[in-house]
Parts: structure tokens; C-alpha cells; sequence
């Protein structure tokens, strides 16, 4: 993600200026790696540029040790950043064995333990399947 940064960053910034949008109201979200690049461009890339993060069965920072917490360098800065992460107990890329840093209740609970008050966790269990979903790393 870091060496899309620039561009990226670059066409938000074209579009915002070219199509009056708000600096302000900017969110950013993906799915799988996509939810990574949205937590890390939140977090460290361009932190204060969004104004909410959506990740749909993403993970953190592949850079973080094995741990039973989720990385400090994500969580932190965005402590006060509202977060909606979807998950699915079906998933099965993310997390990776041995490494649940990346599971989507660890991260929850560390986003609530810094005090953000505005993370919501929406969780598929193996038995729910509203209309359209897609069970597995897909569908969460």
C-alpha cells in the first residue's frame, strides 16, 4: 500500500478539489488487503484525512509481531475515528494461523480499550446468511 500512497492520495485530493467535495467528509474503506490500506492510510499514511474507516474482513499491519493484541500503530491514532469492521466466522484467509492480532475481536476489543466509543463490530456468524452473502473471506 505504501507505494500507492502518493497516487492515491493524489486522486482523492483531484477529486475533492475537481468535484467540490468536503476535505472534511472523506471515509475510506475495502475489503481484504483492501481493509489493510484503509486502516493503514487511516492510521499512518494520512492520518486526520478520514473521517471513518470501513473494513470488510480485512487485517492489520503485516509488519506487527505475533501477539494476542492488535498494533498500537493502528489503534491509536485512531482512537477517536468512527470504525465499522465486518467479519465473517466463516472466513477462512483472515486471520492467518497464528496470528490473531488480525482477528476481527481482538481488533474490536483493542479499538474499545484505547476508548473509541464509535467502533461497531457487525459479525456473521457460521449460521446467518442475509440476502446477498457470500460465506468465507468474501462475504464478511
Amino acid at each position: 500500500w505504501r507505494h500507492h500512497f502518493a497516487s492515491s492520495m493524489a486522486l482523492v485530493d483531484m477529486a475533492l478539489a475537481d468535484l467540490g467535495g468536503d476535505p472534511d467528509r472523506v471515509a475510506i474503506g475495502g475489503q481484504s488487503m483492501g481493509g489493510h490500506g484503509a486502516c493503514l492510510y487511516a492510521s499512518q499514511l494520512a492520518p486526520g484525512r478520514c473521517c471513518a474507516v470501513v473494513a470488510c474482513c480485512g487485517y492489520l499491519d503485516e509488519a506487527e509481531p505475533i501477539t494476542d493484541t492488535a498494533p498500537s500503530a493502528v489503534i491509536e491514532p485512531l482512537k477517536s475515528t468512527p470504525i465499522w469492521i465486518f467479519h465473517s466466522e466463516l472466513d477462512d484467509s483472515v486471520p492467518p494461523p497464528g496470528r490473531p492480532q488480525d482477528d476481527g475481536d481482538v481488533v474490536v476489543k483493542a479499538f474499545e480499550a484505547a476508548g473509541n466509543t464509535a467502533v461497531k463490530y457487525t459479525k456473521f456468524g457460521a449460521d446467518v446468511k442475509p440476502a446477498h452473502y457470500i460465506p468465507g473471506h468474501a462475504g464478511g
